[in-house]
């Protein structure tokens, strides 16, 4: 082969090359994403300062809870919707200076105060109690922690039935995070679960029984003993279905807004407030005060009667 045509083929072999590249290109290899801080570490033996931890309880796994080391190498847990290990049950209650905390996972979680003085958000359904702000990605804000920072729950009942509510109206109790927490009269009580996992249930009275048919009023482990809801009664897989087993009893009073054992009148409102025991308050006054034992005829008792102790120390 002569030099010009070797040199001829080699250009043409140069260009057909860079033809070839040009019509291929070859895409750049990607960066792994980062891993996102919130997610939760995957299941499995986690042993911390020479001890296994003890995995959390079926329903916790479900919800995506898993086993964790603490910065002080001692057992906890995560939680997919927030970031950092926690024991379970952490200390703190609900608190009206501490706003609620929206989680990514859609939830809405009720705001808290720890005892240290830290606004947080209550995580019931998980299980890790009071978990501070920053955990969820939000700006940490303080509160003034004191003995009434125990509730687990504040819900103002202003019904317990029908009768309580106008004539187009039932009474209606909302069940989120595995409590009920509010109580309010509407034209109809939703029956099916919203986005945010938050079921309405028509809450009624025993003898009048329930406004739709095929459902039957009963108690319920989720509710107060004094207060009962509508069911349709052995449909376990439903939201506070077919457990008909209530953690306390009491007398059902004939009128007025059942209270334990006690009845309020209809100027005021019965406030669920556990670990504390229930009590009647005026309207818009629920919350979480231990010194409130019987707020008696100012918060609208039935029987206008005082508290024992007021009632001693008349003597």
């Amino acid at each position: 082969m002569s030099l010009e045509r070797s040199a001829l083929f080699g250009w043409v072999s140069l260009v057909s090359l860079l033809a070839c590249s040009e019509s291929t290109p070859v895409a750049p290899t990607p960066e792994p994403e980062p891993p996102n801080e919130f997610d939760a570490a995957p299941p499995g033996p986690v042993t911390c300062n020479g001890t296994q931890c003890e995995p959390p309880s079926a329903e916790l796994e479900s919800l995506g809870v898993t086993r964790c080391c603490t910065d002080a190498d001692e057992c906890a847990y995560r939680s997919p919707v927030a970031n950092g290990c926690f024991a379970l049950g952490e200390p703190g209650g609900v608190s009206p200076e501490c706003e609620s905390v929206a989680t990514t996972a859609g939830r809405e979680l009720p705001g808290c105060c720890t005892p240290t003085g830290t606004c947080g958000g209550l995580d019931r359904l998980s299980g890790l109690g009071c978990v501070p702000r920053d955990a969820f990605g939000l700006e940490a804000s303080s509160c003034a922690p004191d003995s009434t920072s125990i509730c687990s729950n504040v819900a103002e009942v202003v019904c317990d039935g029908p009768e309580d509510c106008d004539a187009d109206r039932r009474c209606c109790g909302r069940l989120a995070e595995g409590v009920y927490d509010r109580f309010s009269c509407f034209e109809t009580c939703a029956s099916s679960i919203d986005t945010r996992g938050e079921t309405w249930f028509e809450i009624c009275d025993p003898v009048a029984g329930c406004g739709e048919a095929g459902f039957i009023c009963e108690p319920s482990s989720l509710l107060p003993g004094f207060l009962f809801r509508c069911s349709r009664g052995g449909d376990a897989s439903a939201p506070d279905g077919g457990d008909a087993v209530a953690p306390d009893g009491g007398p059902v009073a004939a009128a007025g807004i059942r209270c334990g054992s006690e009845s309020c009148a209809p100027t005021s409102s019965c406030c669920v407030r556990p670990p504390l025991d229930p009590v009647c308050t005026p309207a818009g006054g629920c919350g979480c005060d231990p010194s409130r034992v019987d707020a008696g005829a100012d918060a609208g008792n039935l029987d206008g009667s005082a508290d024992a102790a007021d009632a001693d120390g008349a003597d």
